[in-house]
């Protein structure tokens, strides 16, 4: 077991700096459930949600949770709405409808919301001061609404090792990427969060953004689909709604539309058809401090549950275990070393001999998506229980959202279960040939949900403790109901086990679910280990509480020096786990020398010394 020494060498300072971030918004926690929020909004003594008319528009007004609003804005006052960023669970404000002069809103503990008739929007605090107001609601019908502002600053967006190291930013285009999430959110330093909501996705792309010029922060809606008339692919509605010619051929939200457009710009044909009276929402979430906005931005969104105590601990991760003398080697090593460890990761080579990267639509008769490698594990039940007992770790094995084996994906797109687009590849901004084209499941469908949950229950059976989601940008929700799926599969086996995983990317209310994130596939190379900090910081603020990285860099091999200090930098960091690509030196200690195993093994000292702290 881990050796409990005195604290070992000294964290870089970028470490520290993140490690009293991170515990600054150490959050509540609590085991909620479910997917997606239905909003229909908090209760009030004397009825339902106000509706309030805003030209051809409704407005509607209720509460979200324990400390947020909800603005409904759609063509009628049907107050059915759906996303999976709202917890279902928590219990919604109770408020009281008023009326003034100047128009109608709500009034709740936290707060209160008012559209006056002119169709602004104004929010105030607990104390009835005006915190934000909007603009008149005149292109509420192209699906725009815009708050003043006076220099604020804005947090919560999301990061890209790009932006990494600025946690203020002016605006966002929510996405899931490789190395990259964005969020539709925002905590404003005039007091107060908001977060904007679609009831669609553009595969990784949520359709929702925002934009500051230091007066006016310009929130944007998508208004709907525009499939190509030769393939149906989609594309960026919100960006075309802002070009000259579309605003020529007198396009709005909420029309429906059967008629070609000619682009001049680029000499296409388009064909658009979108749904009647598209609805979103804005959730707004009055807070003084950005440490009370971003709690009370995740009792919107869900509490995360309390991670199982091993996850406080350190993981080894590689991809290219050999087979299971490799495995046992390993294990041995860190302990005969003593070198603290709690659980490893297997990549593909744990279920497959080979990889699907060159896979066509059609896949090939002899993949196995559900079952074991013989090379690493023939006795897999006898394995992982030996692991446990006589090394003490457990073993989370990789899954991707997609099918492989060509008689499963016949069976699957005669049910309509698989999304039609391939995921982008590489990291960010998206490029690159889509790979798994036809072959990513449609993990919104419960059904496909439900088929997912029973191929993977037998590895829980098995003694698998938990899974390394990758590659799940297929769609911005893709992670979110993988994420239910998989939980339900856990649940039918062990119902009282806590649901851990981790993934490549995330959505806000993924969290609620016992979903954890890394920050995908880093280099090796010390400025990746620099933005690190700066990355996981933007993302807890933008929903993502605990974030690991790959420590090292997944692409290529540091030297003794970078991941020492990178393993340092760990310590402090929510979760912590080296990781490597398949022709890197694993980041195992004993791989860089004594010197800097040993440097190496003070700061795994020190992790185990922490768990008291976070576990409680």
């Amino acid at each position: 077991g881990p050796r409990m020494a005195g604290a070992g060498a000294r964290p870089m300072s970028l470490a520290l700096a993140a490690a009293r971030a991170w515990l600054f918004f150490r959050l509540p926690l609590a085991a909620l459930s479910d997917g997606a929020a239905s909003s229909t909004g908090g209760a009030r003594p004397d009825g339902g949600p106000v509706a309030v008319a805003v030209g051809d528009y409704v407005v509607t007004l209720s509460t979200q949770g324990p400390s947020a609003f909800r603005l409904r804005f759609s063509g009628s006052s049907d107050s059915s709405f759906q996303t999976p960023m709202v917890s279902p669970e928590a219990e919604d404000a109770n408020f009281l409808e008023f009326k003034e002069e100047r128009g109608r809103g709500i009034r709740a503990a936290f707060g209160s919301v008012l559209v006056t008739h002119n169709g602004s929007v104004e929010l105030k605090d607990a104390s009835n001061t005006l915190i934000a107001s909007s603009e008149p609601l005149e292109q509420i019908g192209n699906g725009s609404v815009v708050f003043k502002t006076q220099q604020a600053s804005l947090y919560g967006r999301g990061a890209s090792r790009l932006d990494a190291k600025q946690l203020a930013g002016s605006s966002t285009k929510p996405q899931t990427c490789n190395t990259a999430t964005f969020a539709p959110y925002y905590y404003s330093t005039d007091g107060y969060g908001a977060l904007g909501v679609v009831n669609f996705t553009m595969g990784m792309y949520m359709p929702v953004t925002y934009s500051s010029d230091g007066h006016r922060i310009s929130w944007s809606f998508g208004s709907g689909r525009a499939p190509r008339e030769e393939d149906w692919q989609c594309f960026d509605y919100v960006g075309v709604l802002n070009e000259e010619w579309c605003k020529q051929a007198g396009i709005r939200n909420g029309t429906e539309y059967s008629y070609r457009v000619w682009n001049t710009q680029c000499g296409e044909c388009w064909c658009c058809s979108r749904p009647a009276q598209v609805s979103f929402e804005l959730y707004l979430i009055p807070a003084n401090t950005l440490a009370e906005g971003t709690r009370r931005y995740y009792e919107l969104t869900g509490l995360p549950p309390v991670p199982p105590k091993y996850v406080f601990g350190f993981g080894a991760s590689r991809w290219g275990w050999k087979d299971r003398a490799y495995i046992e080697d390993v294990l041995r090593r860190f302990r005969d070393g003593h070198f603290p460890i709690d659980y490893f990761i297997t990549d593909f080579e744990f279920f497959v001999k080979q990889t699907d990267y060159g896979f066509g639509p059609e896949g090939k008769d002899s993949y196995d998506d559900f079952g074991y490698n013989s090379d690493l594990f023939d006795e897999p039940v006898e394995q992982l229980a030996m692991y446990r007992q006589k090394y003490h770790v457990r073993m989370g094995g990789i899954r991707k959202p997609r099918i492989g084996n060509a008689d499963l994906l016949l069976e699957l797109r005669e049910n309509a279960s698989l999304l039609p687009q391939g995921n982008p590849g590489g990291g960010y901004p998206p490029s690159g040939v889509p790979y798994a084209i036809e072959r990513n499941l449609d993990f919104a469908s419960p059904a496909v949900r439900k088929w997912y949950a029973e191929q993977q229950a037998h590895y829980h059976e098995d003694g698998v403790s938990f899974w390394w989601n990758d590659e799940g940008e297929g769609d911005y929700f893709t992670f979110h109901w993988w994420n239910v799926a998989e939980r339900e599969s856990l649940r039918s086996v062990a119902p009282d086990k806590r649901f851990f995983s981790l993934n490549r990317a995330f959505s806000p209310g993924m969290a609620r679910l016992g979903a954890t994130v890394w920050t995908g596939d880093l280099l090796a190379q010390w400025g990746d280990l620099q933005t690190t900090p700066g990355t996981m910081l933007n993302w807890v603020l933008a929903g993502a509480p605990h974030v690991g990285c790959d420590i090292g860099g997944f692409i290529g091999t540091p030297d003794d020096k970078l991941l020492t200090r990178w393993i340092q930098a760990g310590v402090f960091m929510p979760l912590m786990r080296v990781h490597s690509e398949l022709s890197a030196t694993p980041h195992f200690p004993w791989n860089f020398g004594p010197h800097a195993s040993d440097a190496m093994r003070k700061a795994l000292e020190l992790r185990y010394r922490l768990p008291p702290f976070h576990y409680s």
